[in-house]
């Protein structure tokens, strides 16, 4: 066992293997078991811890020692392999033979197969898996190709003299010579170009030397040929590397210089690093001009270590030799000198081959590029989306676009920064609507949904333009890159876009990619095609289309690296003219590129419909007077029997259908009596007075199957000539859809009043949104003031029903049914149409008119479905839930199956106790609003007492499992009639169960203040003087009131999900009352100092001997009063500054609303402040009478003065520039209440807070009555804290207000206010989100106090009530519809009060214009005004609580 060991493992025998064994401290036991089991060193190479482990019976410490130190063993030996190839001289011709080894056996433990792989293959193919793409070479000597290289793609082997014309390579990997420095490098890249090109010269070969390409397989992972690149820091180093041929070529210099063509830097791709490294490429052309005769010396540059300087080889003739260049030896001199003339002849002769060879055949382009885009049908699929990619288009190649302009684009991938000013995109625009997006538009937010985002971004409405690469002319964040900058920034962001478009947004097959080059390629634009061909499987829906062959050389180079060249070159039309590429698609295109549509007007002409303009009514289907007529005469020719046979076959019928049949082209479409019906219902319409509504509905209600549809449609075809007609498409919102149909009732018309009538037909769409359209264009007529003597618009429903005729008879002058059963009449026409259609196509192919023919005939139908069943899996589920539904509907008709019986359950469950629950609310469409349920109100009519209402309720308590909302209304009824104490036990039930609802908190609350209230009357009616002792109970009463809303107030705040403000009301309310009596109380109403005394025991700790026993357990709750009502009046004045309070109808089903609901709360809150402040103000009289105001006043008496004034919050200040009656006179009252130096004053917050907002009320009201300047209040809010989570929402908007930027301010100083208004900003949107909870912005709409003027200083802050004016003759409803729409803002003098400002939008963000350090992200007031593209835009400013607002947003253009 003292055997030697062979250097190769692979060769040791069972003895030497054991050697080894024992020499790593393998324990014998395990040696001799290895030894038995014959284990020589081809086995040790296989054997894994597992066969050690189950066949040697080893533990797992020396197993894992054996293959840890033999995978060692292994790599020690690698590493010798490659020392080995490194030394001097060991070139190519230096292979390590290696014994073939096996591999590794299965975990089974079987015995492993024997392979023929060496050592070092086996390793390799552990670190290389993926195979290598093949490559073409840059085209040979030619001058301005656009060409380039991808890493790891391999080009054919270096090879020696082919044609002579043909090059022949070499490669050099050159990856350590890169990195040496200036003079090393030169002398190494001047070696191997000139021992190279004078070989080439010499036999008379062209021939290209490429560095930058592995040249063997010395390193694992790469194969020779394969493009790996070199940096290249200067590329001059290269190029002035040539100047050693003067020194290294003794005679003939110049044609050294003349044959050597200078360095070729071609870029490689790789999308794994953004360092640029380049193949660096010498051509040697010898031409027969140059060369003839000649024979070349050199000697060859080498960079000396030892001696640190380039020292020259000896003199020597190169030649190639094979793929090889080498010396010409001694012995061979003679004979190569005597085959020059040989030589020559040759390369002449090849030269001479070359210019006479005959002319490529020519291709078929308008053939193949007619197959590619119509994926070898006759005609360009109407229904197929195109995606495009495209770079800067040439100016002459924009006038034959016609073909684009006729497709159907989903997107564009834009690579010119200038298209929207100068190049498609801007011709594109000139004819459709588009959305100019970016890259980074494509990243879905997280919270939202793929509809959603689709819906954002109008993806399928308009074609979507995506700016790859900057935008010129676009305030936004869209910059020109550099093509690393772009890899590293956009490359992920295009990743994404690619993903998005092919997995979630366009099946596979529905679309076709387009890279349409017309100008030279980068590498943003190929990366492109590099992630579009694995998203979409393939190349099959990928087309490139390139004018010039140029440009495509470069796309070329890289697109065969995915796919074959031949498939590259079998999807690219090269070559044609865009001129041509016009023409020939133009011919295949379904549509004339001359058509245009029209539609009827007013005076009995018709109007041009610019596509563009039918492309932002994106909601519409719009059916024009000449629909159709687009249509080509020869895909008419070739499609019209299929397109008749599909409808006939169960499709829907579309227009085509109707056109086909009005021109002849195929028979007539059969009219339903139906049709007919709704023909005279539509004629009744325009019958009707005056004082009829805007807005007509007429239903159609069909069976499935029946022709419904195609009524509905025939319809609309045949008015389409005296109306405009529309059919809405699905998924829309009913505020987008009238927005759209108002638009096409005014397209082209002078004068709104004078329009026709606008047909839209609505399908399968249920009846709360055809109420909600219909809501929508009434509220849009009367808010246009139109005076319509026929309807404005008519909305003809078409809808599935099981039972058309039973609809019909509810309302026969409203519907129409459409059944399966024909009339005598009907039934003719069905049969004359069925023999001239079985004449043409078998029965199969017309199915579904057979059926109707035979009015779906029980025996027809068994025999047809008994054939079309035969083959069908049967036991499948599905096949099983079919013959369920089926069984079902024979013996219970019109049954159906919902998603679980449960839920069928619930539904009956949750009707039921609607029944007891839900009260009328005129917002729901009721006749008023009920405090009961109309059930509960009704009974108790009916009884004339409660007895039976709450019997009733007390049983659907019990049966409805003790529902605490039942116990709720039990105790609503039992206090309205004055039970007070049983209104109080159901109280404490609701609570107990829900003790965090603040709805039953609030009932709660509402029986002890009912409660408080009937007391005092109690009081009131003895007609005795109010003492401590008789107003306990009733105080006590009231504490317990307050205390309930205090907590019904918390749970309100806690709860995320709704709102509920009615606690804070009712605590002022009760606190009012509260007061009110105590200043009755005898003890201090009759006293000269009664209110004196009043005032010192609710602010001191004074308690009157009067009071001091009966009122023991009142007076800490009485004397925190003050504070606590302060701090109720100042919720309710925040909450209402931040939302609008003429929205919010309660459109609950469900008893979670308050007990009592403010109409009016501004004058509510007004009237209650003013009522608080008299409470615990002496001095209030003189101050009202214009008196003066004594000087020793303490800061609280001032307060409250201020707050009887209306001063006391934001709220009551702002309201006097609503209710202006002695607005000024009380603003002026307020403002001398406060220190005449307020910078020197101690101001609390929100006195601050308060005297700021009366002096800009004052101005608004008065701004000739100036006191302050805005420079002085802006100095006054440096007393607000410096950290801002410590600010008063209040503070934080007077900061976006006062702080915001003039047009006179310097830069910096206009910098610095942008940073302290964004500061507020950011933290008055954490406010809002508190503020506002989970609850649908439709429901708490933001309030905009002011908005930005046209002056300077205080006087550019217009209230809103200025505008007053404009919309004063409007209701609430329709001045909101004129704001949001637009149209207030068109008012002229609306324009001339108020200042535009610009900025722009980025992926419907609205951005200003204007900071510079931060971005200025400013909500638009109404959403749907942003644009949909990404636009540079100009608005007017609102300032709300929850910053700035963007209002009637304008695109600039």
């Amino acid at each position: 066992m003292a055997d030697k060991l062979d250097p190769s493992p692979e060769v040791w025998t069972e003895s030497q293997v054991s050697t080894w064994l024992k020499s790593i401290g393998v324990k014998e036991q395990y040696i001799e078991k290895l030894y038995e089991e014959e284990v020589n060193g081809q086995i040790l190479l296989t054997l894994n811890e597992e066969f050690l482990k189950a066949k040697i019976c080893m533990k797992s410490g020396p197993a894992h020692l054996i293959i840890q130190k033999r995978d060692e063993l292994i790599n020690s030996k690698q590493r010798e392999v490659k020392q080995e190839r490194k030394k001097p001289n060991s070139g190519k011709k230096t292979e390590l033979e290696l014994k073939s080894v096996p591999c590794v056996p299965t975990a089974s433990g079987d015995p492993p197969a024997q392979t023929h792989e060496s050592v070092e293959d086996v390793l390799k193919e552990r670190q290389t898996s993926n195979s290598k793409e093949d490559c073409r070479p840059r085209p040979f000597d030619q001058e301005g190709i656009d060409f380039m290289y991808v890493k790891h793609r391999v080009l054919q082997p270096e090879s020696g003299a082919f044609n002579l014309t043909s090059p022949c390579h070499e490669f050099k990997s050159f990856a350590i010579a890169a990195a040496l420095d200036r003079t090393r490098l030169q002398a190494k890249f001047a070696k191997e170009v000139l021992k190279f090109a004078t070989g080439c010269m010499n036999i008379r070969s062209n021939g290209t030397i490429h560095f930058g390409v592995m040249d063997s397989k010395e390193d694992a992972g790469y194969v020779h040929g394969e493009i790996t690149g070199i940096p290249v820091k200067e590329r001059d180093i290269f190029v002035d590397s040539l100047d050693y041929i003067e020194r290294s070529v003794c005679s003939d210099k110049e044609h050294v210089r003349q044959c050597v063509r200078p360095p070729r830097f071609i870029e490689v791709m790789d999308r794994e690093s953004t360092e640029k490294k380049y193949v660096v490429e010498v051509d040697i052309v010898p031409s027969i001009s140059i060369v003839k005769s000649k024979v070349y010396a050199v000697r060859l540059p080498n960079f000396k270590e030892a001696t640190n300087k380039v020292e020259f080889e000896k003199e020597a003739i190169l030649r190639r030799l094979g793929s090889k260049t080498e010396p010409v030896s001694d012995k061979d001199l003679s004979d190569f000198y005597q085959r020059v003339k040989d030589r020559d002849a040759q390369r002449e002769e090849a030269e001479k081959m070359k210019f006479l060879s005959a002319p490529e055949n020519c291709q078929d382009l308008g053939r193949k590029l007619t197959m590619l885009m119509t994926s070898g049908k006759k005609f360009m699929e109407k229904d197929k989306w195109f995606i495009l990619i495209t770079n800067r288009f040439p100016s002459d190649d924009l006038r034959s676009i016609d073909w684009l302009l006729k497709m159907k684009i989903f997107c564009v991938f834009e690579f010119d920064p200038d298209s929207e000013v100068s190049g498609l995109c801007s011709r594109y625009l000139q004819h459709h609507a588009a959305n100019m997006h970016s890259l980074q538009s494509y990243r879905i937010p997280g919270d939202m949904n793929i509809k959603e985002f689709t819906s954002q971004l109008h993806l399928f409405d308009q074609t979507s333009w995506i700016f790859c690469n900057g935008r010129t002319d676009y305030k936004g964040n869209e910059t020109l890159c550099d093509e690393m900058t772009w890899i590293e920034t956009k490359g992920t962001f295009l990743r994404e876009s690619v993903s998005l478009i092919c997995k979630q947004l366009l099946p596979k097959g529905t679309f076709q990619v387009i890279f349409l080059i017309t100008s030279p390629v980068e590498k943003p634009f190929l990366h492109t095609f590099y992630e579009f061909f694995p998203e979409m499987g393939g190349h099959e829906d990928i087309i490139c289309i390139c004018p010039s062959q140029d440009n495509f050389q470069k796309w070329q180079s890289f697109a065969e690296g995915s796919c074959r060249t031949e498939t590259v070159t079998n999807s690219s039309v090269v070559g044609m003219k865009m001129s041509h590429i016009n023409a020939t698609l133009q011919q295949v295109q379904p549509f004339n590129s001359c058509a245009r549509k029209h539609l009827p007007v007013f005076v009995k002409g018709t109007c041009l419909l610019e596509t563009h303009e039918e492309e932002q009514m994106y909601s519409l289907e719009i059916l024009t007077v000449d629909h159709c007529d687009e249509t080509s005469e020869d895909f008419i020719n070739v499609e019209k029997e299929n397109i008749e046979r599909q409808f006939y076959h169960g499709g829907r019928v579309n227009w085509l259908n109707f056109w086909l049949a009005e021109h002849k082209y195929v028979g007539e479409v059969i009219e339903r009596d139906a049709y007919q019906e709704v023909t005279k219902l539509l004629r009744e319409a325009f019958k009707r007075n005056t004082d009829e509504t805007p807005v007509v509905s007429i239903n159609i209600y069909h069976h499935p199957g029946s022709g419904g549809s195609t009524v509905a449609r025939q319809v609309l075809w045949n008015n389409r000539k005296d109306l405009r007609c529309a059919v809405v498409k699905p998924s829309y919102s009913a505020s987008v859809v009238a927005q759209h149909a108002v638009e096409l009732r005014e397209y082209e018309e002078k004068d709104p009043h004078k329009c026709l009538t606008v047909l839209l037909l609505i399908e399968d769409s249920d009846k709360e949104y055809l109420d909600d359209l219909r809501n929508e264009l009434e509220v849009a007529v009367n808010t246009k003031r139109i005076q319509y003597g026929t309807p404005c618009f008519i909305l003809l429903s078409c809808r599935r029903s099981y039972d058309p005729e039973r609809k019909c008879k509810e309302s026969p002058l409203q519907n129409v049914s459409v059944t399966h059963k024909l009339s005598n009449q009907e039934r003719r026409k069905f049969s004359g149409k069925r023999e001239a259609l079985e004449e043409r196509y078998e029965p199969e192919f017309i199915l579904t008119f057979v059926l109707m023919s035979q009015e779906f005939n029980v025996d027809y139908v068994q025999h047809f479905v008994e054939h079309l069943l035969q083959g069908i899996d049967r036991q499948s589920v599905v096949t099983r839930l079919i013959l369920y539904v089926a069984l079902l509907n024979t013996y219970v008709q019109n049954s159906f199956i919902s998603q679980s019986h449960c839920e069928a359950l619930l539904e009956y469950l949750s009707f039921l106790r609607a029944l007891f629950i839900r009260r009328s609310r005129i917002s729901k469409g009721d006749k008023y609003d009920s405090f009961f349920s109309p059930l509960i109100e009704h009974v108790c009519e009916k009884e004339k007492s409660p007895a039976k209402a709450i019997e009733l309720l007390t049983e659907a308590f019990e049966r409805f499992n003790k529902d605490p909302f039942f116990a709720q209304q039990l105790a609503r009824l039992h206090y309205t009639y004055e039970k007070f104490e049983e209104a109080k036990r159901w109280a404490e039930t609701a609570a107990k169960q829900r003790p965090n609802n603040s709805y039953i908190l609030d009932t709660k609350g509402q029986v002890y203040r009912k409660w408080f209230q009937a007391k005092c009357k109690t009081i009131d009616n003895d007609n005795v003087p109010k003492t401590a002792q008789n107003t306990a109970d009733a105080m006590g009463t009231a504490l317990k009131a307050l205390e309930c809303f205090q907590e019904c107030e918390k749970a309100a705040e806690a709860d995320m999900e709704n709102v509920n403000h009615s606690g804070f009301f009712a605590e002022v309310e009760v606190g009012c009352s509260l007061l009110k009596l105590i200043s009755s109380l005898e003890v201090f109403a009759y006293k000269t100092n009664g209110h004196s005394e009043c005032m010192k025991y609710l602010l001191t700790d004074y308690i009157p001997e009067e009071v001091k026993d009966a009122w023991e357990p009142f007076h800490g709750p009485l004397k925190k009063l003050h504070k606590t009502m302060q701090a109720a009046l100042e919720w309710i004045s925040e909450d209402l500054s931040y939302f609008q309070t003429d929205i919010g109808a309660d459109d609950e089903d469900n008893p979670e609303s308050p007990e009592e609901k403010i109409s009016q709360p501004l004058a509510w809150l007004a009237k209650k402040s003013s009522e608080y402040g008299k409470y615990f103000s002496e001095a209030h009289t003189n101050a009202l009478k214009g008196q003066s105001i004594p000087a020793n006043l303490t800061p609280f008496q001032k307060r409250m003065i201020i707050y009887h004034l209306g001063g006391g919050n934001v709220t009551s200040i702002l309201s006097k520039l609503t209710d202006q009656r002695n607005a000024v006179c009380l603003l002026e009252s307020i403002l001398s209440l406060y220190p005449s130096n307020p910078l020197k004053a101690k101001f609390g917050q929100r006195d601050i807070v308060n005297y700021i907002m009366a002096h800009i009320s004052l101005n608004c009201l008065s701004p000739d009555t100036k006191k302050v300047t805005l420079k002085n209040l802006q100095a006054l809010c440096g007393q607000f804290p410096s950290d801002k989570r410590r600010c008063l929402p209040s503070a934080l908007f007077l900061l976006t207000l006062l702080f915001w930027p003039e047009d006179h301010d310097m830069d910096m100083e206009r910098e610095t206010k942008y940073e302290i208004v964004q500061s507020a900003v950011e933290h008055l949107e954490k406010d809002y989100w508190i503020k506002m909870k989970d609850i649908p912005q439709r429901k708490r709409r933001l309030y905009t106090h002011f908005f930005l003027g046209s002056a300077n200083g205080l006087d550019k802050f217009v209230h809103k009530k200025k505008f007053e004016s404009v919309t004063k003759v409007f209701s609430v409803s329709e001045k909101r519809m004129k704001w949001f729409r637009g149209e207030a803002w068109k008012k002229p003098e609306i324009a001339m009060m108020l200042k535009r400002v610009s900025g722009w939008t980025e992926d419907g963000v609205v951005y200003l214009d204007g900071p510079r350090k931060k971005r200025f992200n400013i909500l638009p007031l109404h959403v749907p005004s942003v644009p949909h593209s990404n636009e540079n835009i100009t608005f007017y400013l609102g300032f709300t609580y929850r910053g700035p607002v963007a209002c009637n947003i304008l695109v600039k253009k």
